[in-house]
């Protein structure tokens, strides 16, 4: 086989799973076959030095998934030093 070989498409329960348990954020899939995903809230600047991100993506629900909980590691940090994201 040549060429690029297409990835397999994600099982729309495993999409469900990972909306349901990043309700923060809303996720999709681009055109080019990457994951991202979106805060539903705004951010304030001063938060972003912490490592905090609008929009974050990967190659996979897996490792958009890593990338998110990664997310989540660094908000509880911001939200230890200023009490809000916002």
């Amino acid at each position: 086989m040549t060429g690029n070989a297409l990835a397999p498409v994600p099982a729309s329960d495993d999409l469900a799973e990972l909306a349901a348990a990043f309700t923060d954020w809303t996720i999709w899939e681009s055109d080019a076959g990457r994951w991202y995903a979106t805060r539903r809230q705004f951010l304030a600047e001063r938060v972003r030095r912490f490592g905090l991100w609008a929009t974050v993506h990967a190659a996979s629900l897996d490792s958009l998934a890593v990338e998110l909980r990664q997310q989540g590691r660094r908000a509880t940090l911001a939200l230890s030093v200023y009490g809000t994201l916002t």
